[in-house]
């Protein structure tokens, strides 16, 4: 399959600078890229500034803010509209005080 690279590059990009805007200052951000079961998987992850953790059903949607946050809302929800144009997805998950999201795209 054929991914359109400056969609692909977006997705990229708002997932890490999610991680940098939301993240728990001055700890590491984990970025990784690999294929996997015949899909490509771009999956970063983050510590949690807060103790709260966040409605994940929710970071989908169109305009919801994380706090403190002076953008649109628009970054998590045009990720996901990127996955599911390449027939993929965007997935979180949720380990103690971090939060990783798995884009994955299937590469046949």
């Amino acid at each position: 399959m054929h991914s359109d690279k400056n969609k692909m590059g977006r997705a990229f990009v708002n997932l890490i600078s999610n991680a940098i805007k939301h993240g728990a200052p001055h700890k590491e951000i984990e970025i990784s890229a690999f294929i996997e079961k015949d899909n490509f998987i771009f999956r970063v992850t983050n510590h949690l500034s807060t103790s709260h953790l966040p409605n994940t059903p929710d970071l989908f949607k169109p305009f919801v803010r994380g706090s403190g946050s002076k953008g649109l809302g628009l970054g998590l929800y045009v990720t996901k509209e990127i996955a599911k144009f390449h027939k993929g997805d965007v997935e979180i998950i949720r380990e103690d005080t971090k939060i990783t999201f798995k884009l994955w795209i299937p590469i046949k």
